[in-house]
C-alpha cells in the first residue's frame, strides 16, 4: 500500500504501514460531454486486528461501502524464498465483499530482479492461497486478490510475468489486481502489467517525499493527478484511482536529514510531550510550504515539533518530527478530480485508509463518511460549567459559609465529526467572572492558561493575576466526538459567578476560525461542598 516513497524509499523494520477503502457511488460528469457514469468508492483496511463492529458495517454500506480491501499480509524476503510475515489477525468479520491485499517489503523490492520467478511464484501463490482458506472459514466472503509491490517501473514485465505464474497457481474465480505508482502511467511496462489483470489502481500520492525537513513534503498533489490521470486510459483494464485519506510522521536528524518514518506517538501526544517543542504548524501547499490562501492548500497540515531532551539511548537531542495531517478537504478535492478529470476506464477511486481509533494521522470514521457523502464538516463546541463552594475551612474556623471560596470547573466537548487544526491555539475558551481574586486554575486535559479582563468589543486582554476577572485557556488538539475538563479554578472573593463564557476553534484547514459563546450556568448549578 502507500505510506512508501516515492523517490526516496526507507524501509521500516521490513514493513511500511498502509490502509486501504471501497465502495461508494457518486455520480461523475465526462468531461467530453453530458454522459454521467456510475463512480465506485473503495476502502483500504490496512491495521490490525480486522475488528468492524455491525454498526461501523451498517454504515460502510449505507454509504455504498461494500467492498473493502484488507492488508492479509506482507510478504518478506531471505534474499531467496518469499516469506509471509505479519499476517492479518481476525477479530469480528464484516459483512461485506473482501479483497485481500498482499504487500512486499522494501527488501523483497530490492532482491525482485534476482529472484527466480518459478520459485517465488510457487511460494507466493500457495501462502496466499492458505490465506484465503482461513479467512473463508471465518467467514469472510473473498472476492479478490490484490498485490502491492512497488517495483521500479523498468521491472514492471518481470512483475507481469510474476502474476500471471501466481494466476495459473491459485484456484477459484478470483479477481486480480495490483497498486501502481503514477509514474508507471503512459510506461509500455505497465500496459504489459495490465494485462494480466482485472483492474489496477495507481495511487495518486507520497509522488515526492522530501530528504530534508525544510523540503518536506504533503501526501496529496493535486496539480500532479490532474496531469497524469488521462494516461490511465492506454491500460488494458479498468482501473480505480487511489486517493489519499491520511497523513505522516517524519524523522529528521540534528542536521534536518530524513532519518525515518516516525510512528510512536501522533502530532496531539507529541504537542504535550515534554521531550518535544512546538516550532511550527501551517497549511501546506503542493510543495510543502506555507499556502497563502485556502485555494492554494492541497488540504493537509504541516507540524513540526523540536526534541529537547535525548532518547534513553542518548540520541535524538535537536532531531526533529515532522507531521502532515489530513483535513477533509484533502479528500474532497481527490474525489473531485476523479469525478471529473478520469476517462471511461475509471470505475472509481480507493480510499486510503480506513480510520484508526484515536488517530491523529487519519480522518475520523464518522468525517471519512460525511466526506464521501459530499458534507463539509467543521468542528464545534459546547462548553459547561459548575461551581462548588469549598466550607471545610470556613466550618473549622467557625466562620460562615457566605465567605467561602468558589471552585469552578469547565467541561468542552467537540460533538461534530471534524477535529480541530493542531497547534497551540487550537481551543481557545475565556472564562469571564463576576469577581476579580482567581487564585489557581488546575488544567487538567488543557495546556496553558493567562489572565486577564475583557474590553469592551468582548476581546480578551492579558493582565495582572492580581487585576484579573477572567482566564483563557487553550488546548492544543481536540478530536472529533473528544472531551476535556480544567479545574477547580479557584475564586477567594465570596459570591463570585461565571457571568461569560466565549470560545474558538481552529479548523483543521488552518484558514477558518469558529466563535461562539454561551450562556453562564444559572445560580441552581452552585453547590456547596459539605
Amino acid at each position: 500500500m502507500r505510506e512508501k516513497f516515492r523517490k526516496f524509499l526507507i524501509p521500516v523494520g521490513g514493513l511500511v504501514v498502509a490502509a486501504t477503502l471501497l465502495g461508494w457511488f457518486a455520480t461523475q460528469k465526462q468531461s467530453s460531454g453530458n454522459a454521467l457514469k456510475t463512480l465506485e468508492l473503495g476502502v483500504w483496511y490496512w491495521h490490525s486486528p480486522l475488528s468492524l463492529s455491525t454498526e461501523e458495517t451498517k454504515a460502510l454500506k449505507e454509504h455504498g461501502l461494500n467492498k473493502l480491501f484488507v492488508r492479509a499480509g506482507t510478504f518478506s524476503t531471505d534474499g531467496k524464498n518469499a516469506v509471509l510475515v505479519i499476517p492479518q489477525s481476525y477479530r469480528q468479520v464484516p459483512d461485506l465483499e473482501t479483497h485481500m491485499v498482499f504487500n512486499f517489503d522494501g527488501g523483497f523490492i530490492r532482491h525482485f530482479e534476482e529472484f527466480d520467478l518459478a520459485t517465488i511464484a510457487g511460494q507466493i501463490a500457495s501462502r496466499i492461497q492458505n490465506q484465503t482458506e482461513r479467512t473463508q472459514k471465518l467467514g469472510l466472503e473473498v472476492k479478490g486478490i490484490q498485490l502491492d509491490l512497488d517495483c521500479p517501473t523498468r521491472l514492471l514485465p518481470r512483475y507481469a510475468e510474476l502474476i500471471k505464474e501466481i494466476r495459473k497457481q491459485v484456484p477459484g474465480n478470483l479477481k486480480w489486481s495490483t497498486t501502481g505508482l503514477m509514474s508507471w502511467l503512459g510506461t509500455p511496462g505497465v500496459e504489459t502489467l495490465s494485462a494480466e489483470l482485472d483492474f489496477i489502481v495507481p495511487q495518486a500520492y507520497e509522488g515526492v517525499t522530501g530528504k530534508t525537513v525544510d523540503t518536506m513534503r504533503p501526501v496529496a498533489d493535486h496539480d500532479y493527478l490532474k496531469a497524469v490521470l488521462p494516461r490511465a486510459e492506454r491500460l488494458k483494464c479498468p482501473y480505480y484511482i487511489g486517493v489519499p485519506a491520511y497523513g505522516h510522521g517524519f524523522l529528521f536528524d540534528e542536521k534536518g536529514k530524513l532519518v525515518d518514518i516516525y510512528q510512536r506517538t501522533g502530532p496531539a501526544e507529541s504537542m504535550v510531550h515534554p521531550s518535544f517543542k512546538f516550532q511550527e504548524a501551517f497549511a501546506a501547499d503542493r510543495k510543502g510550504q506555507p499556502a497563502k490562501t485556502s485555494a492554494d492548500s492541497v488540504g493537509e497540515q504541516i507540524i513540526k515539533l523540536k526534541a529537547i531532551r535525548p532518547s534513553p539511548t542518548g540520541r535524538g537531542l535537536n532531531y526533529t518530527l515532522g507531521y502532515s495531517i489530513p483535513a477533509p478537504e484533502v479528500l474532497q478535492e481527490s474525489l473531485r478530480i476523479v469525478r471529473e478529470h478520469s476517462g471511461p476506464k475509471c470505475l472509481g477511486a480507493i480510499i486510503y485508509r480506513y480510520p484508526e481509533p484515536r488517530s491523529t494521522l487519519t480522518l475520523s470514521t464518522e468525517g471519512f463518511l460525511a466526506t464521501v457523502k459530499g458534507e463539509r464538516i467543521i468542528p464545534q463546541l459546547s462548553v459547561t460549567t459548575n461551581s462548588i463552594q469549598d466550607t471545610f475551612d470556613l466550618i473549622e474556623g467557625g466562620a460562615k459559609t457566605a465567605n467561602a471560596p468558589t471552585d469552578f470547573f469547565v467541561t468542552v466537548n467537540n460533538p461534530s465529526a471534524a477535529a480541530t487544526f493542531v497547534s497551540p491555539d487550537a481551543v481557545e475558551v475565556v472564562l469571564e467572572f463576576s469577581k476579580t481574586g482567581i487564585e489557581d486554575v488546575r488544567l487538567r486535559d488543557f495546556e496553558d492558561t493567562e489572565f486577564g479582563v475583557l474590553d469592551r468589543q468582548g476581546a480578551f486582554q492579558p493582565t495582572a493575576r492580581s487585576k484579573a476577572n477572567a482566564v483563557r485557556l487553550r488546548k492544543s488538539y481536540l478530536g472529533s466526538k473528544q472531551r476535556a475538563s480544567a479545574g477547580p479554578i479557584r475564586l477567594f472573593e465570596p459570591g463570585a459567578e461565571v457571568i461569560n463564557i466565549k470560545w474558538t476553534l481552529r479548523n483543521a484547514n488552518g484558514f477558518d476560525k469558529h466563535q461562539g459563546s454561551e450562556a453562564p450556568p444559572s445560580e441552581s448549578s452552585r453547590k456547596p461542598l459539605k
